[in-house]
């Protein structure tokens, strides 16, 4: 599976204020809050990895090199919003742009993960296809545009990710560690994405 980020989320799912909250960090002291947007940053990657979703819309381009044998296309990480395109390129490397949702296939947004579906009696294109990359699927994934539309299994996960960094900013092995460990990963199973 070969997939490219086009346009990141916008927002963190948890705003700095809510995790200087759930810190007990007075909002008038502002020398962290660098060090928690970065922490910030890793613990959300974390749970998209752990989840394989992503959690707040963003843009991704999803390429194949040929097309399946089924009637449809299983689109990666989840909470499918919409497929923007389909595009293929055949051996010439003229890239046609004629397959397109109106007529050919429709977006599947409520099985999960999402589908692109060919329409009744449809097919995928017959030419040959060039040898690298040759179908882009670009879509928009995500729970929503702000932390609110993510799940507050999640969202939690995430908050005790950050307070567990950075209140242990050294490497280290404890019993209580590998207990908040379990604690992430146990809030985030449920949302697992088993693609």
């Amino acid at each position: 599976m070969i997939v490219s980020e086009v346009t990141p989320p916008s927002v963190e799912p948890v705003l700095l204020a809510d995790l200087k909250t759930h810190l007990n960090i007075d909002s008038s002291f502002i020398d962290d809050d660098s060090y928690i947007e970065t922490l910030q940053v890793v613990a959300r990657r974390h749970a998209e990895v752990v989840t394989r979703r992503k959690l707040i819309s963003q843009t991704w381009q999803y390429f194949l090199q040929e097309w399946p044998d089924e009637d449809f296309i299983t689109i990666p990480f989840g909470s499918l919003q919409s497929i923007t395109h389909c595009k293929y390129t055949g051996t010439d490397d003229v890239v046609n742009t004629d397959f397109d949702e109106n007529d050919e296939w429709t977006a599947d947004t409520d099985s999960d993960p999402g589908r692109l579906v060919l329409k009744y009696g449809k097919s995928f294109p017959s030419i040959a296809l060039a040898s690298q990359n040759a179908i882009e699927l670009q879509f928009v994934c995500g729970y929503g545009d702000a932390g609110s539309d993510v799940p507050d299994e999640i969202l939690m996960a995430i908050k005790l990710m950050v307070s567990e960094l950075y209140e242990n900013r050294e490497m280290s092995i404890k019993a209580v560690s590998m207990t908040k460990l379990d604690t992430f990963s146990n809030l985030l199973a449920s949302y697992r994405l088993w693609w």
